[in-house]
């Protein structure tokens, strides 16, 4: 079995004897048949007017520009390794869709502007979602925040409900209460360990 794998080596033949070859496109001009032996005529095979290649009048050939026949010759073998390389072409285009999911689910192949307005479409969505989280995050800041306004004032009542009842134990006030705010305030505290675990699970 021949063959038919497009190499580097014939890509460059073929661009060379297609840029020296008479330009097309190409007909047959003052064809006859196919006659009983079936065959077929033509006067001449080559572009509107003049030029291609012809019938060497009395001389029982054909005559023409070398890169013509150069070009003829070589498009033989040049066709079917042509054909062969778009097939592969078409393979890898193939399995580049399925790679990219648009034949997988029931969803086929789509136009390049449809191709377009799905992707569009996702960059909305990855955007509004970037959006979401970006008001997350301010809002986590936020509460962080006032978690810790609130142990720093907590805090500073512990302070001085500790000073006033040391100064006013002889008046019956009770030495309990900035015990209740030193309480409140290593509640707040844990707040803000859990509040920042969350933050970080949530960044992850």
């Amino acid at each position: 079995m021949t063959d038919h794998k497009m190499t580097e080596e014939m890509e460059h033949a073929i661009r060379e004897a297609e840029s020296k070859a008479t330009p097309g496109p190409w007909l047959c001009w003052n064809g006859w048949g196919p006659n009983t032996d079936g065959l077929m005529r033509v006067l001449r095979l080559g572009p509107d007017g003049e030029g291609g290649i012809k019938e060497s009048v009395g001389q029982g050939d054909i005559c023409g520009r070398h890169e013509d026949f150069e070009f003829i010759t070589l498009s033989r073998a040049a066709v079917p390794a042509l054909l062969s390389a778009l097939d592969e072409a078409r393979s890898e285009v193939q399995r580049l869709r399925g790679l990219l999911g648009w034949e997988r689910g029931g969803v086929s192949w789509t136009p390049a502007e449809d191709l377009l307005a799905v992707s569009e479409e996702r960059l909305a969505r990855a955007k509004a979602a970037e959006d979401a989280l970006s008001a997350e995050r301010e809002s986590h800041a936020e509460t962080r925040r006032q978690l810790e306004e609130l142990r720093d004032e907590l805090g500073m009542q512990a302070h001085l409900w500790r000073d006033a009842a040391c100064s006013a134990c002889d008046l019956g006030r009770p030495k309990v209460e900035w015990g209740i705010y030193e309480d409140c305030a290593t509640e707040v505290e844990a707040l803000l360990r859990a509040h920042d675990g969350q933050g970080e699970e949530q960044g992850g």
